[in-house]
């Protein structure tokens, strides 16, 4: 069946839903154990543990080190970190949150609907030492820059990460190193902060190539062509493949990882660091720590590319903000991988208009940070009436609700186009109630909630 022609697919997963907000609530594997207050995890093995219904990936939370997505292999894959420089020679410096080694992440809070995992560091030297403690940050947490996280994570997998920075450099914030369209650090100006590099976490015993294929990376674009990256030899420091903003890493399991962000002024690159970090390459493939040719134990990680968004999602005097979408993929043939996450992409950046149907609820809009159709509830009427204005170029993909102003009425019946199904989940976030919903559909399409 021709995609573009698809109406209405309904995976029957016939998820049910629990109620609850222990750290350990849990309703067909979509399930969150760890911390729930930002403290230092102690002798914990990691801070999170996020995994999902009838699916054998996981996410791990382990500071300052680690937040991203397993294969059943072991193999991690992520999007770290927070990062900035200096060149000004009064106060030169670099530093991460990945040197805060009193950086917290924990379950912040949770439903059957969806989790939501937060990561709060300061962005210091090798140090030790915290960046732009000579200006003014407006941090909640202290002098110079920081650094909050929120993953948004929905139970296909799928999540949004949101990274905030707070720093007194926004004025000549740079969001990569160098220029666009240039090779890194060249004629770099301003104050850079990075938030994005395409990491694989090692399996010990396997060396890189054993993890990840040749051509590392598959970049798509929005009308879906899309190009593989080999990195034998290693890819030059320039755009890979103007205009993709959608990478899909190639590991050597039967799952994908990706990463999406809004199209429009977007470069993906190699991961290119110091001769010193190359000096290997012949026998590791990729960009590998620590700098050995040959790893028989211990841990390591790769590094393959950058995904750059030039324009940062949100800018204030004291804040920068940039977003992504994150998630495993495991279709049989690439080109169904593709097909899907071109449609996610979509469906995020061009979400479908959603239209209310009677009263009773004010629609406030879709937030892009969370994959949500955001609504109030405006009066004691329950019953909740949308239609979704979907097509090929703007498919309905799992949609979200949160409905603010709820109190804690859970709905009892869904309807699709008039048909009963069972197969949501739902969930309380405070006085807000969380609806996901596993659908995707390429045509008008109608949805009740009642309560």
């Amino acid at each position: 069946m021709n995609r573009f022609l698809t109406t209405i697919i309904i995976t029957l997963m016939m998820f049910s839903y629990v109620l609850g907000n222990s750290s350990t609530a849990r309703t067909d594997g979509f399930r969150a154990e760890g911390l729930t207050e930002p403290v230092d995890k102690g002798d914990r093995d990691f801070a999170v543990k996020i995994t999902f219904p009838h699916d054998d990936f996981y996410m791990i939370f382990d500071p300052p080190g680690k937040a991203g997505y397993f294969t059943p292999e072991g193999i991690g894959f992520s999007n770290e970190w927070a990062e900035t420089a200096s060149v000004e020679e009064e106060h030169p410096g670099w530093g991460e949150v990945l040197f805060d080694r009193n950086a917290v992440m924990w379950v912040e809070r949770q439903s059957p609907a969806r989790k939501v995992v937060r990561f709060r560091g300061a962005l210091k030297t090798p140090e030790g030492e915290i960046l732009h403690t000579y200006v003014d940050s407006g941090s909640p947490y202290g002098e110079g820059d920081w650094s909050d996280e929120w993953f948004y994570i929905y139970p296909d997998g799928v999540s949004v990460r949101v990274v905030k920075i707070y720093t007194g450099k926004t004025e000549d914030a740079v969001a990569f190193w160098g220029l666009p369209g240039y090779a890194a650090f060249w004629g770099i100006r301003g104050t850079v902060f990075e938030t994005q590099e395409t990491f694989i976490h090692g399996v010990a015993g396997l060396q890189p190539p054993d993890i990840i294929e040749t051509e590392a990376l598959t970049l798509i674009t929005m009308d879906g062509q899309y190009k593989r990256i080999s990195y034998k030899r290693y890819p030059p420091d320039r755009s890979l493949f103007d205009p993709a903003n959608i990478q899909m890493v190639n590991l050597k399991s039967k799952y994908h990882p990706f990463t999406i962000v809004t199209e429009g002024n977007v470069e993906i690159k190699p991961y290119y660091m110091p001769m010193d970090d190359h000096r290997n390459i012949d026998k590791t493939v990729f960009i590998t720590w620590p700098r050995r040719g040959h790893f028989e134990d211990g841990d390591y990680t790769s590094a393959l590319s950058h995904v750059i968004k030039w324009r940062w999602h949100e800018k204030t005097e004291n804040t920068l903000v940039q977003v992504y979408l994150l998630g495993m993929t495991d279709e049989p043939t690439e080109q169904q991988r593709v097909d899907k996450l071109v449609d996610l992409a979509k469906s995020w950046q061009y979400a479908p208009e959603l239209v209310l149907r009677g009263g009773g609820y004010r629609y406030d809009g879709y937030e892009l940070k969370e994959k949500a159709y955001v609504l109030t509830s405006t009066s004691k009427q329950k019953d909740l009436h949308v239609c979704f204005r979907a097509s090929s170029e703007r498919p309905l993909v799992s949609p979200v609700f949160a409905i603010k102003g709820m109190d804690s009425g859970m709905p009892v019946k869904l309807m699709v186009d008039g048909v009963e199904v069972s197969n949501y989940r739902a969930g309380i976030e405070g006085d807000n109630i969380l609806i996901w919903v596993p659908l995707t559909s390429m045509r008008d399409t109608s949805l009740k909630l009642l309560f």
